[in-house]
């Protein structure tokens, strides 16, 4: 490949890239009930996500430990558990 024939593919790729980032902001937002339309992960459902059209209930979030006054963090034995 010549430099001219590479200069010519890398405007050509970043005009296509350009092109569609203007494309996608232009975009009106979809609707939130199509949020997992057409979005594909190889094992999502053993993952527990949502089907396409499915609602995800929302857990309430965990509250951290509570701390005592001025305290510290509680100490851990370095594992995630």
């Amino acid at each position: 490949m010549t430099h001219e024939e590479f200069d010519q593919l890398d405007k050509r790729a970043k005009k296509i890239v350009a092109d569609s980032v203007k494309f996608a902001e232009e975009s009106p937002e979809p609707p939130l009930e199509k949020l997992y339309d057409y979005t594909y992960v190889d094992g999502a459902t053993a993952l527990g996500r949502p089907q396409p059209g499915e609602r995800e209930e929302k857990q309430p979030a965990e509250r951290p430990e509570k701390r005592p006054e001025g305290g510290a963090a509680p100490a851990t034995n370095g594992t995630n558990a």
